[in-house]
């Protein structure tokens, strides 16, 4: 699980703009997805950018760090705190809470709703509902899996009605994601809505397991001299741990002769959606420990024995085995039948 927010802060005026969506896919747009219950992730969000004022032809840059930090303490349930640091002609700190609940989940949609407060050193507390929606246009497994994210949060700002919205299309095949994302800022003031600071953002994350790192490159769409950037560069890197116990299951397996019911040296494999193991004894018993729960495939054999595959199903217990081999068949000239199943 990676996992990132956003401050939107602007250089040139005296509004310093909420965080909005955290994101965790692209530059801006969060996710409908929750993490597994009892995850614990944090990331570390850098970037980089420059703003050319147009009437005086000045050139300045800002940098911009934030860590964020979530907790899933319920499947369907979480909890976020970051802290964040703008610095270009003066600094700017600020502390975000956010919960967020699912909302609406059909086959190919996802969605959720968080509530979320800001609040910056020196300037008012600002005040939000973040909506996630996801949609998967393709489940066809000879069909690339893409998502295509969209995130709108309601904004209450210094006495200002703020919307902000993200629409973000990512493959999520693979270990690397590229993404393409667009983010619009909408503004009310004295009964008018203004959109301004549109941009246009382009990347690539890496995620492995619970680690994950991200790039992008993002470009202000907007002509007018009091914006935030006119395009800035940012990485990220984010790792994520389960903190409840996943439950693993045990199998004591034992081969012996059918026959005799003496025990064989065997070779067993153990073979499953994400593992194959293989594990030998020449006493022909076996204890295998903390293996995820689910179905399994598994290949007994043993010299001069017929092998034996079954699946089996591992459980959250000690699951006992009695595996029967049965000695091959001679046929003349001292050759051996072939494997029956």
């Amino acid at each position: 699980m990676l996992f990132n927010i956003i401050m939107i802060l602007s250089t040139f005026s005296t509004s310093v703009s909420p965080i909005p969506m955290d994101g965790e896919k692209g530059t801006y747009a969060s996710i409908a997805t929750f993490p597994m219950k009892g995850m614990i992730g944090i990331s570390l969000f850098e970037s980089f950018g420059f703003t050319n004022i147009k009437e005086t032809e000045v050139k300045t840059n800002g940098n911009q760090t934030t860590m964020n930090l979530y907790y899933s303490p319920f499947s369907h349930l979480m909890l976020a705190l970051g802290l964040d640091y703008y610095h270009s002609e003066s600094s700017v700190k600020g502390l975000y809470l956010k919960m967020k609940m699912p909302f609406f989940n059909v086959k190919h949609l996802r969605s959720a709703f968080t509530p979320n407060g800001v609040f910056y050193e020196n300037n008012k507390p600002a005040y939000g509902m973040n909506i996630d929606f996801d949609f998967i246009p393709f489940t066809k497994k000879t069909l690339p899996l893409f998502v295509f994210t969209n995130s709108v949060n309601f904004v209450r700002n210094n006495s200002i009605n703020e919307i902000e919205f993200s629409s973000l299309l990512s493959l999520e095949q693979g270990l690397f994601h590229p993404f393409v994302e667009y983010y619009s800022l909408v503004s009310s003031l004295s009964g008018k809505f203004n959109s301004n600071n549109s941009r246009f953002s382009s990347g690539l994350s890496f995620q492995e397991r619970n680690f994950g790192i991200k790039a992008g490159l993002e470009i202000s769409l907007d002509e007018y001299s009091k914006k935030d950037f006119d395009y800035r560069i940012t990485g990220a890197i984010s790792y994520s741990f389960q903190t409840n116990k996943i439950p693993t299951g045990t199998l004591h397996i034992v081969v012996i002769d059918k026959q005799t019911e003496a025990t064989l040296p065997s070779k067993i494999t153990l073979s499953g959606k994400q593992i194959e193991k293989i594990f030998e004894s020449e006493s022909g018993k076996y204890t295998i420990e903390n293996l995820s729960l689910g179905i399994y495939t598994i290949l007994v054999e043993s010299p001069e024995y017929r092998e034996v595959k079954a699946p089996i199903f591992v459980k959250p217990e000690i699951i006992d085995r009695t595996y029967k081999l049965q000695k091959k068949t001679i046929k003349k000239g001292g050759d051996f039948s072939k494997d029956e199943m």
